[in-house]
């Protein structure tokens, strides 16, 4: 039982960036067991708790002082600012930790509770999060055990503390709580965008994602997003600057889009993304999706990068997709396809000839379920990068269909056509030289 306790025990202070500093480390373990005391876990927001922590030495030698910490993530605060306690944010996690110093002489076999309670109050954009309880006997290994944060004193009265016969506690001296307030589930959603340019031009696309709240969802794990867009568009479009980073997933680059981060708390942004158009794209309109990344990974597998599939918490699916419709107009910079390749059309005029056909209506409607709808006509192989764009590399997304493909797509079709050209004039000249000799 004692090894799973310091299992348990050492997990949790892991999750929270417990490790312990150099020098004499913090006990894994704690002869405090905590009880006395219940907390309501299913709550609104704005609700506000009197919590009166308390525990039992269950050891066999008096504690010359105890240390109770509170880490609580976001969503959860508590206003009071009590002398004998500490305060501090992670500056790398969202947590808050609260360090409580009890000095005096801890009986083996007696309960202590605080004289009064500490008010935790659920933030208005709360949705789940959690608090993590623990208490130790003090000491010097003590200040080691929460490195990172910066810990200054409240301001406030003193928190007490007394002895108690209410109550006997017999369990860990760690304890974890999820909080759960079931009406502020966030509700992601995004608005598509317009945009008109001519063939070898570019074109700049602003889309916007929003949380509609009332919540806010985040992860405690440093490096890991809760949600990230993606673009979809047809072949012939390719990214070139803006808001989004690559990330490379099995070989393949995709492009992450915000919003990202650990924390996605109710608001709105735009997507800036520019995109170059190929030469050879013809005159007309061009639809495409801009939606929000389902195939994240699990924020708390611990991943990188990683983040909370929509589906474990986002039941709106309707609205995590949008339309982007690109027009093509006359310009004099188009150019046909160098490689002989059936072209994309405009919308309702579909060229060429698939390689596979796509799992939809192909009307070109985004949903979050096919992830390349677009009405230009599916393109067998990726199309060549415009010259005047950086140069671009593969990459291509999953998805049920062929309609489209990710930013950045490429070819080296129009430099293989360049050094063709080359090496026939260059035969040319070599048959003229040698006609020249023979002659005389």
């Amino acid at each position: 039982m004692k090894r799973m306790l310091v299992a348990v025990a050492a997990g949790a202070l892991a999750l929270f960036g417990t490790a312990p500093a150099q020098g004499a480390p913090p006990p894994a373990v704690s002869e405090l067991a905590l009880g006395g005391y219940t907390v309501e876990t299913t709550v609104k927001a704005g609700q506000t708790q009197q919590i009166r922590y308390g525990f039992t030495h269950t050891g066999d030698r008096p504690v010359h002082g105890v240390r109770l910490y509170l880490v609580t993530q976001p969503g959860l605060t508590y206003a009071q600012r009590f002398s004998n306690c500490a305060y501090a944010r992670h500056p790398d996690r969202l947590d808050e930790l609260v360090a409580c110093t009890f000095r005096g002489r801890f009986e083996p076999g007696a309960s202590y509770r605080l004289a009064e309670g500490m008010e935790l109050t659920v933030r208005p954009d709360a949705w789940r999060t959690q608090q993590v309880t623990s208490v130790y006997p003090d000491g010097p290994a003590e200040r080691s055990r929460h490195p990172g944060y910066r810990l200054r004193p409240g301001t406030g009265p003193e928190l007490r503390i007394e002895a108690t016969d209410d109550f006997r506690a017999t369990g860990a001296h760690l304890r974890a709580l999820d909080f759960l307030v079931p009406a502020g589930r966030p509700d992601l959603s995004v608005t598509g965008a317009a945009a008109t340019g001519k063939p070898g031009g570019q074109v700049r696309l602003s889309p916007r994602w929003h949380n509609r709240g009332p919540g806010s969802i985040h992860t405690d794990q440093p490096g890991l997003r809760v949600a990230s867009t993606e673009f979809r568009l047809p072949d012939g479009f390719t990214y070139v600057t803006g808001d989004c980073d690559p990330d490379v997933r099995k070989g393949r680059t995709r492009w992450n889009c915000p919003p990202a981060g650990q924390r996605l708390s109710p608001g709105s942004g735009p997507v800036n993304a520019t995109f170059a158009i190929a030469p050879w794209v013809k005159p007309g309109v061009y639809e495409g999706e801009f939606r929000y990344d389902p195939e994240g990974r699990d924020a708390e597998s611990g991943q990188q990068p990683g983040q909370y599939p929509l589906s474990r918490w986002d039941n709106t699916p309707a609205n995590n997709s949008a339309k982007i419709t690109i027009t093509v107009a006359a310009g004099t910079g188009a150019t046909p396809d160098p490689t002989g390749r059936a072209t994309p059309g405009p919308t309702g005029t579909p060229t060429g000839t698939p390689t596979a056909t796509p799992t939809g209506t192909g009307t070109g409607t985004p949903s979050p379920s096919a992830s390349r709808t677009a009405t230009a006509a599916p393109r067998t192989t990726p199309a060549p990068a415009p010259t005047s764009a950086p140069a671009p590399t593969t990459g291509t997304g999953t998805g049920t269909g062929t309609g489209g493909s990710l930013a950045r797509t490429g070819s080296v079709a129009l430099t293989l056509g360049g050094i063709g050209t080359a090496a026939v004039a260059v035969g040319a000249a070599l048959w003229a030289v040698a006609r020249k000799r023979r002659n005389h």
